[in-house]
C-alpha cells in the first residue's frame, strides 16, 4: 500500500478513512515484523536476541501509536 497522506488525492479522505488507512498500515507493519522474527535466517544471526528485541520494540511502538488513534466509528 502506498501511504502518503500529504498528496492532493489524499485530501478527499474523511477523518475516519484516514484513521482506517493508518490502522491498516500499522497492522501490515506489525505482521511484517512478526514474520521477520520467525524467519529462518533470523535464527542463524549471531545477534539473534538483539534482532528479537528490535522487532519486539517495533511491535510495541506500533501498538502504542494505534492506541492513540480514536475509534473510527466513534464507539
Amino acid at each position: 500500500m502506498s501511504l502518503n497522506l500529504k498528496t492532493e488525492e489524499a485530501k478527499k479522505y474523511t477523518k475516519n478513512e484516514v484513521i482506517l488507512i493508518i490502522r491498516e498500515y500499522i497492522t501490515e507493519q506489525t505482521e511484517l515484523s512478526r514474520r521477520k522474527m520467525l524467519d529462518d535466517e533470523a535464527f542463524h544471526k549471531a545477534a539473534w536476541s538483539e534482532n528479537q528485541a528490535y522487532h519486539l520494540g517495533i511491535q510495541k511502538a506500533l501498538s502504542k501509536i494505534e492506541a492513540f488513534l480514536p475509534d473510527p466509528e466513534g464507539k
